[in-house]
């Protein structure tokens, strides 16, 4: 099925390029129409070889979209801006997608809008927009700001499909441009009210917008007029939607009675509405009511949503329920069960949560014993921003699970960025202990001594290192300092290397019985040695 991508722009200059580069090899065709730009943004898309219409503007988008769909030739349309980008890890899903479109031209396809830079909040970061549908006869696009193509589709019988593929926008990522556009379309909206004072959806855009701008009071009394005023006759989606409008209006607010008395209500009226589980599950996190959020959530992991007309991303929300779950868990103690539930999560869509989650995430993992996950975990916090401690629980993961060159890497990477690093260190200096590399692994061992001279595990490693090289007198030292350390001594003179072992069997023992496994290794590998050594002796005299 041959696809064609339709935009309109004007002034896009600093946007055009980045945004047609991605869509090479999945676009047929790429109708561009420019409303009266004075860069050159007509110009650089010709070049990326889209075919550009020129048409007035006449403050009305769905009176431009309208226009490019009228010159556009392929089975399907996917309709994008300027300052939106397919993000290239999601590149292959999305041909994937192209070439499992039907023959039948029957379905359309709600797509994740993702705006990373526009707010905290996850009705502001992630929007779900029915981006995708098949060209035919009859669709169009309403409403002259916020424009739908869903009626028309809807009229035509054509069915609904949410997908999780994500598109970026980046138009959000200047906060002055954000209050520009909004202050943009709040003149739009307010005009479009005037004109059709019936169209209550102008009342939820209104609410959204002025919620845009920080202006929360007037935000909250057009969610109160298009809940009252809406007409719902079977749209109880739409409904329940307005209550959960109005309640976080009021959380915005500060008024989280009153928040909390919308909620209830929305959860009155449909128990089961994957939206209002998620909205009232994460106020009530917020507000540390960890049981009653948890319950809701656990409700909505086990329900499979419906399309609806009400634009709610469910597979983000989904990811989002795992991982506020598993924090839950981790919050109680029930780490494995957190960790399956971002296991879970990762499954859904790995490219949702942020580094932060990832880091932590991979150092429960690692802490649990499950390597193989807490390298999946920190592969990706990698790909997202490095730091000193990821690189260094990364060099951890990629050594117990067998990759010894990449653990070297990463914790090398980690000293790169902060050469007094601990862990990063520590962990490189036991690497290199076990793969035999003793000059270096002793020379990062008192680097990290340096650092923190009281690590036991590292004056053991220091211990080992003396024994093989046969520097007794030095390991006599260090041995003094390990006694120390755990408040032991040694009752009279060393007499030769047979004692010396046995003092290092005899504290891996008690190391042993002290749960300090680790340590007792390098003290039962340091007694090896030295037992070694004395036979050594024993056949030469």
């Amino acid at each position: 099925m041959r696809l064609s991508v339709c935009m309109i722009v004007r002034d896009e200059a600093g946007h055009i390029a980045e945004c047609l580069e991605g869509l090479k090899g999945l676009a047929d065709e790429v109708i561009v129409v420019d409303t009266g730009s004075s860069d050159d943004t007509p110009q650089l898309a010709r070049e990326y070889g889209a075919k550009v219409f020129e048409s007035r503007w006449t403050n009305d988008f769905s009176a431009a979209r309208n226009e490019s769909l009228r010159h556009a030739t392929g089975d399907y349309i996917l309709w994008i801006d300027a300052d939106d980008r397919i993000p290239p890890e999601e590149r292959g899903r999305f041909l994937k997608w192209k070439e499992s479109l039907p023959q039948g031209k029957d379905k359309a396809f709600w797509f994740v809008i993702e705006s990373p830079e526009a707010s905290d909040d996850f009705f502001s970061r992630y929007a779900l927009h029915i981006r995708a549908f098949p060209n035919l006869r009859g669709v169009r696009f309403i409403r002259r700001i916020h424009e739908s193509v869903l009626e028309s589709l809807l009229a035509l019988g054509v069915k609904l499909e949410e997908t999780d593929l994500r598109i970026r926008h980046v138009g959000y990522s200047d906060p002055l441009s954000v209050q520009r556009k909004a202050r943009r379309n709040l003149k739009m909206l307010l005009g479009a009210l005037a004109e059709a004072p019936e169209d209550f959806v102008v009342y939820w855009h209104l609410s959204q917008t002025y919620g845009v701008l920080g202006e929360y009071e007037q935000a909250l009394r057009y969610a109160k007029e298009f809940l009252e005023k809406g007409n719902f006759q079977g749209q109880l989606k739409w409904r329940t939607a307005a209550m959960l409008n109005v309640g976080r209006c009021y959380e915005r607010l500060g008024e989280m009675d009153s928040a909390a008395k919308y909620y209830e209500m929305a959860e009155r009226e449909d128990p089961d509405d994957p939206m209002v589980l998620f909205t009232y599950a994460h106020f009530l996190l917020q507000k540390g009511e960890i049981e009653e959020a948890k319950g809701r959530l656990v409700r909505l992991k086990g329900i499979q949503p419906n399309p609806t007309p009400v634009p709610f991303p469910h597979k983000v929300a989904q990811y989002y329920c795992r991982l506020w779950l598993g924090g839950v868990y981790a919050m109680q103690g029930e780490e494995d069960r957190a960790l399956e539930e971002y296991a879970e999560a990762f499954s859904l869509n790995p490219d949702y949560a942020p580094r932060e989650f990832y880091c932590k995430a991979g150092e429960l993992a690692l802490r649990k014993g499950k390597d193989q996950l807490a390298l999946k975990f920190l592969e990706k916090a990698k790909d997202l921003e490095l730091s000193p401690e990821l690189l260094s629980n990364l060099g951890i993961a990629r050594r117990r699970t067998g990759d010894l060159k990449g653990a070297e890497k990463a914790l090398r990477d980690a000293l790169s960025l902060n050469p007094l690093h601990f862990e990063a260190l520590s962990n490189l200096s036991h690497l290199l202990l076990f793969q035999g590399r003793f000059e270096e692994a002793e020379a990062f061992c008192r680097r990290a001594l340096e650092v923190y001279p009281y690590a036991l595990d590292l004056r053991l490693g220091l211990c080992l290192i003396h024994a093989v090289k046969g520097r007794i007198e030095d390991l006599l030292s260090d041995l003094a300092l390990v006694l120390n350390g755990l408040g032991l001594e040694v009752e009279g003179e060393i007499e030769d290397l047979g004692e010396l072992a046995l003092i290092f069997s005899d504290l891996a023992e008690r190391l042993s019985w002290e749960k300090k496994n680790y340590e007792a290794f390098l003290a039962k590998k340091t007694a090896g040695v030295l037992e070694e050594l004395n036979r050594g002796l024993s056949l030469r005299e």
